[in-house]
């Protein structure tokens, strides 16, 4: 039995998880006691970043009606959450903009990667729906409302999962180099004219599970290259004949770009861009890139790998 300060630290760190997890999760938490002590640990995780793309300029829009914003922000935030807790996800953070989550902590998740995917075609599926809601307002002065648009990054990797709050106040929370990678990922998304960009090891995860298409290599320290795919759609797209055609087009384009054929990769480029799913943003920002090269071939030993400082 618990008794004092002992048993209102853990009446806290139960209310806190109340908000991060999900009703089966806090049950089982329930059953096992000691996992209520949020002991920090080292754990493979999925983490999900999602945000909402130009918040800022959807706030100053809502300049003259605060109460809109607000309604605005919960319309948006209310399926994020739900989509995570049906996958048996945590809530790292909220904020007005969008939220983070992790998969495969507290509680053991051997599929969370899958389930990270799933999270996040569930929150791209009900934008869409809050979206239509969106079409039939307006602001005071008449004006409709813009539509959301987000953006999500996926990463899988090792991360450390504890109490990362203060001495009164408990915080239960993951960080480590995935995490970070999830954040930056998210923020590569607009680039691509991707909703959903996913890291490699999340991608080696679930690949049998969802329909992937690599759109760069990025650097990741001193490893080798990592690939970076965007995540477009459920096992059912995957197999669909449509996405086959424009896969098959689409890895072609990056061979060709590999091997320095850019006539070739140009060419492809403009036959894919005919096809179901083509992602005109992609091939714009590959064809500058073998624009550029074609006046400034890279070097011998190129891996792949687009130096920042160009186009």
């Amino acid at each position: 039995m618990l008794f004092g300060s002992e048993a209102r630290e853990r009446a806290k760190k139960l209310d806190l998880l109340k908000k991060r997890l999900p009703q089966k999760a806090l049950r089982s938490l329930k059953r096992v006691p000691e996992l209520l002590d949020m002991g920090a640990a080292s754990r493979d995780m999925t983490f999900l970043v999602c945000r909402i793309r130009g918040f800022a300029a959807i706030v100053d829009s809502f300049a003259g009606d605060p109460e809109g914003l607000s309604r605005l922000v919960r319309r948006a935030l209310t399926p994020m959450v739900r989509a995570v807790h049906d996958r048996g996800g945590t809530i790292d953070r909220i904020v007005p903009g969008g939220l983070t989550a992790f998969f495969n902590a507290p509680l053991d998740d051997p599929d969370h990667a899958i389930h990270g995917c799933e999270c996040a075609l569930s929150i791209l599926n009900s934008m869409e729906k809050v979206n239509r809601i969106l079409e039939q307002g307006r602001h005071p002065d008449g004006t409709p409302f813009d539509s959301i648009g987000i953006g999500i990054g996926l990463n899988t990797g090792s991360g450390i999962v504890g109490n990362f709050g203060t001495e009164s106040e408990p915080d239960y929370a993951a960080t480590g180099h995935a995490a970070r990678m999830a954040d930056e990922i998210e923020k590569l998304s607009t680039n691509y004219g991707a909703a959903i960009l996913v890291g490699h090891s999340t991608r080696a995860l679930a690949e049998r599970s969802f329909a992937f298409l690599e759109v760069d290599v990025l650097p990741e320290g001193t490893s080798d290259p990592a690939p970076l795919f965007a995540l477009l759609g459920s096992p059912l797209s995957r197999a669909n004949p449509k996405f086959l055609a424009l896969k098959a087009f689409h890895e072609n384009i990056f061979q060709a770009y590999r091997n320095r054929q850019w006539d070739k990769a140009r060419g492809l480029i403009t036959q894919c861009r005919t096809l179901s799913g083509a992602n005109p943003v992609l091939y714009d920002l590959y064809s500058q890139r073998i624009e550029y090269y074609q006046q400034h071939p890279p070097a011998a030993n190129w891996n792949g790998i687009f130096e920042a400082s160009h186009p």
